[in-house]
């Protein structure tokens, strides 16, 4: 199928001038009769787009707060933080094989002194790891 370069108004582009350019813009358009309503659909979803993304962006920590991350050793809902602390603590395998704390997996000591776990061993200025549950009363 020809070009609509050779149709219109020559064979090699290189001769073309600006007259024949906006003259081959002309004859594109009344090639195009649906041209407004595809124009219009494109804009559309371009604008929709751009809507639902600046939507994103103004409220990032709406939709964090939503969705809820698990924590590695977090209570089950069925349980009360209170028992599931004492249930820990009173656990009698402490440490790993390994050597290393039960619920945190550090070494050094075991569940009963866990920072996680236990307030009062916890030093000032200490913080949690983000992906470890944490005791919070």
């Amino acid at each position: 199928m020809p070009s609509l370069c050779e149709n219109y108004f020559c064979k090699d582009m290189t001769d073309a001038t600006a007259s024949d350019f906006i003259s081959l813009c002309g004859k594109i358009k009344t090639l195009a009769p649906d041209r407004k309503k595809h124009s219009t659909l494109g804009k559309k979803n371009i604008k929709a787009s751009t809507q639902t993304s600046w939507l994103n962006l103004e409220k990032p920590n709406d939709k964090l707060s939503e969705k809820h991350v698990a924590k590695r050793n977090e209570p089950p809902q069925t349980v009360s933080v209170e028992e599931w602390v004492k249930d820990w603590v009173a656990s009698p395998s402490q440490k790993t094989e390994s050597g290393k704390c039960a619920f945190c997996k550090f070494p050094g000591h075991g569940a009963a002194d866990c920072y996680y776990l236990n307030i009062s061993n916890r030093p000032n200025g200490w913080k949690p790891r983000r992906a470890l549950w944490c005791y919070q009363p």
